[in-house]
């Protein structure tokens, strides 16, 4: 429950003692493991599964009663690396 309706982000190991992750990797093989499992699940998505769901996202946070929320969260610095995104959980929960 606390995963589910929390918001908040976890520490890798108490991430993988919860069972929230499948593995923890030294921050040195971070990159190279993400990148080769992401190409390996992008070659295995049909291109038009994935633009009919990038749209169907789109759609939903382009929802005018969304607007207010998703302008505060890019103001506070969302996508950025020294903004939100390091406690982006917490923040996406967040009420205006």
């Amino acid at each position: 429950m606390e995963i589910a309706v929390g918001g908040d982000d976890f520490p890798a190991q108490l991430a993988a003692e919860y069972g929230y992750v499948n593995r923890v990797l030294p921050e040195d093989e971070l990159d190279d493991f993400v990148d080769t499992f992401a190409r390996r699940v992008a070659g295995a998505i049909p291109a038009g599964d994935y633009a009919a769901a990038l749209a169907a996202f789109k759609r939903t946070a382009g929802r005018p009663e969304n607007a207010d929320h998703v302008r505060s969260l890019f103001e506070r610095g969302l996508q950025q690396p020294d903004g939100i995104e390091l406690d982006v959980g917490k923040h996406v929960a967040e009420k205006l």
